[in-house]
């Protein structure tokens, strides 16, 4: 139970509100398949994609890192690495943008769509704030959550990324906000949940089956579904 009065509700992207509707990694394994003409491993392609992913610079040709722009050299760099040749490169990584691009390629969780709704009507004021290129609001609104959601502020707009600060500091910025005025919801958290507490804001866990060992989460409200979050909202005192 929460015992402050909060006018605003953040959540996370991937794994929170939405998600692929295809395993990843498996995507990217067919996608590469194809390509290399034979099997590439579960455990070999992650490895490809961290040391990819860890070689490139923060930003490219002015965008931020996960902007549209850094995501296709990025797909490049993975392709590079697998020792395609240089036409299959173009090719191979053109197929791994197009389907992180696509709004296709995700679903929103079946209990976002109605908590989304159900908030608004309480006259809560609604955003997101995600690791994700600028594409974010029209994925928002191709997956039919952005009547009601007021804003969203991705990482590539804001040029920062979580665990920085940075990130809820800006958008607490945008929308004239205080930190101890909002909640966060998320189901990451490590890289989420632990730094919107640092940055101040009372943060919620969704947990969807993650078992993890973290000293941080005494104190910390937990829910398994984003119904849960009517129910710890209802049991604020709102100040709407």
């Amino acid at each position: 139970m929460l015992d402050k009065k909060y006018k605003y509700i953040f959540f996370d992207g991937l794994g929170t509100l939405f998600d692929y509707k295809e395993n990843i990694t498996n995507v990217y394994q067919n996608i590469l398949n194809e390509q290399l003409g034979s099997e590439i491993d579960t455990s070999a392609l992650n490895s490809v994609m961290r040391l990819a992913r860890e070689s490139m610079p923060e930003n490219i040709e002015g965008d931020y890192r996960g902007s549209l722009n850094w995501n296709e050299h990025y797909y490049m760099e993975i392709c590079k690495r697998l020792e395609l040749t240089e036409k299959d490169v173009k090719r191979c990584s053109k197929k791994l943008s197009q389907f992180a691009n696509s709004s296709k390629s995700y679903t929103a969780f079946s209990d976002a769509t109605k908590t989304l709704k159900m908030l608004k009507s309480k006259e809560w004021s609604i955003g997101v704030i995600a690791n994700w290129s600028e594409n974010l609001s029209k994925l928002i609104k191709d997956l039919g959550l952005s009547p009601s959601i007021g804003f969203a502020s991705s990482s590539a707009e804001l040029r920062c990324e979580k665990p920085q600060r940075a990130i809820f500091e800006r958008t607490l910025f945008r929308a004239g906000a205080s930190a101890d005025s909002c909640l966060y919801v998320s189901s990451d958290f490590e890289q989420n949940v632990s730094a919107a507490l640092d940055s101040g804001l009372n943060a919620i866990w969704l947990n969807r089956g993650t078992n993890i060992e973290n000293e941080r989460l005494e104190g910390v409200q937990i829910i398994n579904s984003l119904y849960d979050v009517l129910e710890v909202c209802e049991l604020t005192t709102h100040d709407a």
